[in-house]
């Protein structure tokens, strides 16, 4: 431990350094102290302007909303250094305080995760973000009740359902924006699937019978106004074809990233979560390109608006959120993504 000593006399100061003495003079001293002090304290560079929501639904349980959710939700804002408090969302996106330009990415956790959990979740990937991005940012976090419950099996089919009810306040924050805004969004797991289940929504579809009855499609033009990054999906992999569950759900999409995890020891059970059986789950093998493909584990191959990448070489067997950010290499192309940042070319090949 370094240690200061003042010294009386102007005798002078002997001060090891390594296997070197030197000895310097207390004038010197007080003399380098002084231009230091003239030169002004060292500033440093401002953080750029981050801000953080929650939007929650916990305490609305998993019911579909039959008319526009916002109203009934509960807001949370968080900067660096500042604790969570409640805030106005329509309020502040009406007049921001980050600037106009500031990038703006919707989040959507996964299961098991309670509200204290899901706080520090988003808090870590915007210290992912910030590795490959500094300017302005703003995140918008849906905040759903997935805590765990008592009885596994049972539980994570319950949550399945609640994520489809999840997508219609999804889509709800998404009818914020003005058409044709450039957005993010980023969903893990079960948060996947609510993602999925509000981009079809939000082009006219229908998730569990129910539809966005305070939406009239036809007033909103399509637009290629979303960059969507799906880490870990657990949506059936045949969802977003033609015929599948979520079909409308590219519409308004420019490009997706799907990172998902051939050696998934959750989702290699997702069989288990849908009632029809046989479920494959897109985290675990890719998105089909149509229905009908032959069942595969293996790596499928990549559309021009749909890019996918293996990470099971690089984390193994895991369905762990933060290994995915730590360390799969191409999660750097799911944050170009929803950055809106030139991507990189297309690829089909696996994470090696």
């Amino acid at each position: 431990m370094n240690s200061i000593e003042t010294v009386a006399t102007n005798a002078p100061v002997v001060v090891a350094k390594g296997s070197h003495r030197l000895k310097v003079s207390r004038r010197s001293m007080l003399m380098g102290v002084g231009a230091s002090l003239l030169a002004g304290p060292a500033i440093a560079s401002p953080c750029p302007p981050t801000e953080v929501w929650e939007v929650s639904t916990r305490h609305l349980g998993c019911c579909v909303p039959k008319e526009n959710p916002v109203a009934q939700w509960e807001t949370y804002r968080s900067e660096v250094g500042t604790p969570w408090q409640q805030a106005n969302l329509l309020e502040s996106l009406q007049s921001p305080s980050v600037s106009a330009d500031a990038k703006t990415i919707l989040y959507a956790h996964g299961n098991w995760m309670t509200r204290e959990n899901s706080r520090g979740r988003i808090w870590y990937i915007v210290q992912r973000i910030r590795q490959q991005y500094d300017g302005p940012l703003r995140l918008i976090m849906l905040s759903w009740p997935s805590q765990r419950e008592p009885h596994p099996v049972r539980d994570i089919r319950q949550n399945a359902q609640c994520a489809d009810s999840q997508a219609f306040h999804l889509a709800s924050l998404m009818l914020l924006f003005p058409s044709g805004q450039p957005l993010g969004v980023l969903g893990f797991s079960f948060g996947g699937r609510v993602v999925t289940a509000a981009l079809h929504l939000v082009s006219g579809g229908k998730v569990q019978q129910g539809e966005l009855s305070w939406l009239d499609p036809s007033s909103r033009p399509p637009a290629m106004q979303y960059r969507v990054g799906l880490v870990a999906p657990a949506v059936d992999r045949s969802w977003l074809s033609s015929s599948g569950r979520h079909h409308l759900a590219m519409r308004d999409v420019d490009q997706m990233v799907n990172l998902y995890n051939s050696q998934d020891p959750v989702l290699r059970r997702f069989r288990f979560i849908e009632a029809s059986g046989g479920s494959i789950a897109a985290g675990f093998t890719g998105f089909l390109r149509q229905q009908g493909d032959a069942p595969s584990t293996g790596p499928l191959a990549s559309q021009q608006r749909l890019r996918q990448f293996d990470c099971g070489g690089a984390m193994g067997v895991t369905h762990d959120e933060r290994s995915y950010y730590r360390e799969c290499p191409c999660f750097s192309e799911v944050v170009r993504n929803i950055l809106w940042h030139d991507a990189s070319p297309p690829t089909d090949a696996p994470v090696p």
